[in-house]
């Protein structure tokens, strides 16, 4: 092999230089390895991204005031010490990007977190937190940072929203596991009457009688003839012999069922006075006086009763609520497209509010809710007119939007929009279903109610303890995410 010239070597010596030159710039050097990226890395988040400020002024002072000491040199100033820990970062970033990346998360976690309990407050904390965050993250001028918090309030609000309805959404669920099912409440009425007969009370003949006499005051009032309403009649009859002898508590339950039969009939004023006969009993069984017991447990019988009266009645509107959604749901499917899903719900609740004998015994809060579907909010009802452009409320519907966007995409968006806001309606129009449903089985409060009363230290200790706890966690990742937010965004930016 030749020797190479003078010329050569030189130009050999160069290339070799230059190469190494371009490494170095190519690959930023950081001697603290993967341990020392991932500790500067948490030191940025932990501290809202002060911490190399915090940093070069704490190291300013202690090199003024070292300078004080003879022999030692003059301390640095603040902007040449921050110069260096903010290359430093630079560099450890640039060697250990994953490091780096793990340690500004695991500096998150260290702030200081709030529970999510209401998605306002969630959206103030989160925007408080990513506003102080991207200032600090922030390293140009007074500009730049105005342009890193405002980033940041708006990711650090928009997560902290996030959190805060998840927080609901979960709270929610742990609310409405301790709401009885329908079927739970039929078992909890069948307990009650179980109450009652295991009682083993003994009615005297006088307070049958007398329990008589107060079923016929009054039906003259009532237009009650026996020709025009017989089974009217036949309630008075089997009361009059019923009260010729001591009595069951089974035998008094018994006559109330006779009574409600009426209740039931067809006919307006026989079904009117049947309901009156049944109030009566009912309120004689419920308030049973202890003079007319000739055996038994007369206060064990008498709120027995009272249970079962009471979830029994829950338990059929409960039922009779779960029986329409089903329907409306199975009218809804049958249309193919299922396009009409929102109206079938609110038309069968509705049926229950236009039917006297439906709607009968629902209470206040049960009859607001009812209405709440039936009527929806501003908010529902402008959903389900925009969601009138969804292609799937019809096949004409569907043929235009398909002929159209094929002729124009652009065409499509409005049944895009549509499509959206249908499904919007829908789900508010069932979630409003499973609040009435929710305020019956419960006895007036939704699973949102009861989280509520949680947070305010009401209700089951179970259940605070679970709501806590949820809210808790859900609260400690508002910091998290509000911080990462802006943190990802100034990533994605560089």
């Amino acid at each position: 092999m030749a020797e190479l010239t003078i010329e050569q070597q030189r130009a050999l010596a160069l290339a070799r230089v230059r190469r190494q030159r371009a490494q170095a710039a190519a690959e930023p050097t950081f001697e603290g390895g993967a341990a020392g990226a991932a500790a500067l890395g948490a030191a940025d988040t932990a501290s809202f991204g002060f911490g190399d400020e915090l940093g070069a002024r704490l190291g300013a002072i202690s090199e003024g005031l070292a300078s004080y000491i003879p022999g030692q040199p003059e301390g640095r100033s603040y902007d040449e010490i921050l110069a260096k820990m903010r290359d430093q970062d630079k560099r450890a970033e640039a060697a250990n990007p994953g490091s780096y990346l793990g340690g500004q998360i695991a500096g998150a976690f260290a702030l200081p977190g709030a529970a999510a309990t209401s998605v306002p407050k969630a959206i103030a904390h989160g925007a408080a937190q990513g506003t102080v965050y991207g200032v600090g993250a922030a390293d140009g001028d007074a500009n730049d940072r105005l342009i890193g918090g405002a980033t940041g309030a708006m990711m650090g609000g928009a997560t902290g929203g996030v959190v805060g309805a998840a927080a609901n959404a979960l709270a929610s669920r742990a609310a409405s596991r301790i709401i009885p099912s329908t079927d739970e409440i039929k078992a909890i009425a069948q307990a009650g009457y179980k109450m009652a007969g295991d009682a083993g009370v003994v009615v005297k003949p006088e307070g049958v009688k007398r329990l008589g006499v107060e079923l016929k005051e009054g039906l003259a009032e009532q237009g009650y003839l026996p020709k025009l309403q017989p089974r009217v009649a036949a309630v008075i009859e089997e009361a009059d012999r019923l009260g010729a002898e001591n009595l069951t508590f089974k035998s008094l339950d018994n006559l109330r069922r006779v009574a409600g039969n009426v209740a039931g009939s067809a006919d307006k004023d026989e079904a009117r006075i049947g309901v009156q006969l049944v109030r009566k009993i009912e309120n004689y069984m419920e308030n049973l006086p202890a003079d007319d017991v000739l055996a038994g447990n007369a206060s064990q019988a008498a709120a027995g009763f009272r249970e079962g009266q009471e979830n029994w009645a829950r338990f059929k509107r409960s039922e009779l609520v779960d029986t329409q959604a089903q329907k409306a749901a199975r009218r809804a499917a049958s249309t193919g497209t299922g396009g009409n899903a929102d109206n079938a719900m609110r038309q069968n609740v509705r049926q229950i509010l236009d039917n006297p004998r439906k709607s009968r015994g629902m209470t206040d809060e049960e009859l607001a809710a009812a209405e709440r579907v039936v009527m929806g909010s501003k908010l529902e009802n402008g959903l389900r007119q925009v969601g009138r452009l969804s292609p799937t409320t019809g096949g004409l519907s569907t043929m235009m939007t398909t002929a159209g966007t094929m002729m124009n995409p652009i065409l499509g968006v409005p049944a895009l929009v549509g499509a959206g806001a249908k499904i919007a309606a829908d789900r508010s129009t069932a979630r409003n279903v499973q609040a009435l449903s929710e305020v019956i089985r419960s006895g007036g409060k939704t699973s949102r109610d009861l989280v509520k009363a949680a947070r305010r230290g009401e209700g089951p200790r179970g259940l605070l303890d679970a709501i806590a706890k949820s809210d808790a966690r859900t609260g400690g990742m508002i910091p998290l995410l509000s911080v990462l937010g802006p943190l990802l965004a100034d990533k994605v930016r560089g």
